[in-house]
């Protein structure tokens, strides 16, 4: 049997031809960097350029994640039912209401007219009677209104007798003065009952006293004499 073989001269040829065509390939690609390169343009920039990836599509990605991410820890917030780091709950600071005692002012009684402890004082009727003094008519009903008294009032013949027995033999003021042409009790009451001394009132003064022989008889009221309280 003859076997068929390829001449060795034919093989060379092709080996060298695949050899010339790749020679040829690299020269005309060293051609055109070095005229690249020659017309001024930055040949390894272009290369660069060519091989980074579009950046505006990196940081467009970039966002995308972060409101993926952002998303993720809205949902973590409202699953978990948290405040965001550095928030702080605001606590409920309203104070109760606390109920003030209501504190009454405690009474302040006047002067019990059954006790009667003032310097020399009697009681008659359930009233408490004393004398001040000696002083004007004036100063005397101030005096009785700061032991919550008044100048004595006289509306019976038995009121009477009983004042008659505070301070004997002095002349006495008592609650009776002149307003206009006539002698009224400074408390408004009735004059029902008077005891004056003949030939009074005359004229003398606009206020009234008990003498010391127990008539009654007007006179200045700036004159000085003793006072009879009475307190109701």
């Amino acid at each position: 049997m003859q076997t068929k073989s390829v001449p060795l001269v034919h093989a060379h040829e092709r080996l060298e031809a695949t050899a010339l065509s790749s020679t040829t390939m690299r020269i005309a690609g060293l051609l055109a960097a070095l005229m690249l390169t020659g017309c001024g343009y930055d040949f390894e920039s272009y290369l660069d350029e060519s091989a980074v990836p579009d950046s505006a599509a990196t940081d467009t990605a970039n966002v995308d994640s972060a409101a993926v991410d952002t998303g993720s820890a809205d949902s973590s917030e409202l699953d978990t039912g948290t405040a965001p780091p550095g928030d702080s709950a605001v606590a409920d600071t309203t104070v109760p209401d606390v109920a003030v005692p209501d504190v009454a002012a405690p009474d302040v009684a006047a002067p019990d007219a059954g006790a009667c402890t003032d310097a020399e004082g009697k009681v008659f009727g359930g009233h408490c009677y004393f004398p001040v003094g000696p002083t004007n008519w004036n100063n005397a009903r101030t005096i009785c209104a700061g032991r919550s008294a008044h100048l004595v009032t006289i509306t019976s013949a038995a009121e009477e007798a009983f004042v008659e027995t505070l301070r004997p033999g002095a002349d006495r003021w008592i609650g009776f003065r002149r307003t206009g042409a006539m002698f009224e009790w400074i408390t408004g009451e009735a004059a029902s009952y008077t005891k004056w001394a003949t030939g009074e009132p005359n004229g003398s003064g606009e206020c009234a006293r008990l003498r010391a022989d127990n008539a009654w008889a007007d006179q200045n009221c700036v004159q000085s004499e003793v006072a009879l309280c009475e307190r109701d």
